[in-house]
């Protein structure tokens, strides 16, 4: 017994030798990554930066944030925290206040939360290589300029490594979303639910030693937004050229058309000089499909620009 008792001091011992070197580690490198990102062009400012959490835990604490980059976006906060366990320091917990504010030279942005928390999970080895990412949020507000505001009650935004090389999959869901703006033709609009599946190329992996990385295709599983009995799903793959412009096929299904048509068309989302003629292609389309209230259309991606047949509907911005 007494032996393992001078076995447990020991072991104690050496663990919060451990835990204080790498508490200090954390900190040493936490001020270390701010002081670099100053040298290329980043403002920060705080407060105070602190990591408790003795015996399991290394919580970090960098309070009274003023965040602003070389393009003037520029970020406040209370706080902001990160906590990793230990014995597992490459998987990373962020959680963001209940308030914080996002501005550059022409907005600003008020945005508010119940909750709002990331988990990273990185390889453990030098390259820190992103394994897999996820970002929660309940009861989201921004507030925009005083005049916009979207809420979303519930966000999740998830990824990680795809099979193929230097690929990710990519998952979002927001659940009862609302955007009101005294710049819609309606003044607000909102959807039940929207949820993207995507898988993502890259051009190199997505690692610390990574530059600018590129996106080179978008493989397209389903991204649906539904609002009662309507629901619009596209899928398709784009490939990306060197200016970032998209090439590709879509294919469009829509619940309900003609209910979803008029409510684009009144949002202004459609063309308004091709919305009878677009109109009359939907129409003979479903009466093709055997079916009057359900559609599937192919869409064709010309340097960004999305087709119908010969209509033009938008414009896919370059990445």
């Amino acid at each position: 017994m007494r032996i393992l008792f001078w076995l447990l001091v020991i072991v104690s011992i050496l663990w919060g030798g451990y835990w204080f070197i790498g508490s200090s580690a954390v900190e040493r490198e936490a001020k270390a990554a701010l002081a670099n990102a100053s040298e290329d062009g980043y403002a920060l400012q705080y407060s105070e930066l602190k990591t408790i959490g003795f015996p399991s835990r290394f919580d970090t604490t960098i309070s009274d944030v003023d965040f602003t980059a070389p393009s003037g976006l520029r970020w406040t906060a209370p706080f902001f925290q990160v906590f990793a366990l230990s014995y597992k320091p490459y998987h990373l917990i962020a959680v963001w206040p209940n308030e914080q504010t996002i501005s550059d030279f022409a907005n600003t942005v008020e945005l508010t939360s119940e909750d709002l928390r990331a988990s990273l999970i990185v390889e453990p080895n030098t390259k820190l290589a992103l394994d897999r990412l996820q970002l929660t949020g309940l009861g989201l507000e921004a507030n925009i300029n005083n005049s916009d505001n979207v809420t979303v009650q519930d966000l999740s935004v998830a990824t990680r490594q795809g099979i193929a090389a230097q690929s990710h999959d990519i998952f979002v869901s927001l659940n009862d979303l609302h955007v009101s703006s005294p710049q819609l033709p309606r003044g607000q609009i909102a959807f039940d639910a929207a949820t993207l599946d995507a898988n993502v190329v890259f051009d190199q992996p997505l690692n610390r030693e990574s530059e600018r990385p590129e996106v080179l295709k978008i493989m397209l599983n389903n991204a649906n937004v539904s609002q009662g009995d309507v629901r619009l799903g596209v899928s398709g793959e784009l490939n990306f050229d060197a200016a970032g412009r998209a090439n590709g096929s879509l294919t469009l299904k829509a619940e309900n058309w003609r209910t979803a048509f008029d409510q684009l068309r009144s949002l202004g989302v459609l063309p308004e000089k091709n919305a009878e003629q677009l109109q009359g292609l939907l129409s003979a389309l479903a009466n093709s499909s055997g079916s009057e209230t359900d559609i599937t259309a192919p869409l064709a991606v010309k340097n960004g620009a999305v087709l119908f047949g010969f209509i033009p509907l938008g414009q896919i911005p370059p990445l």
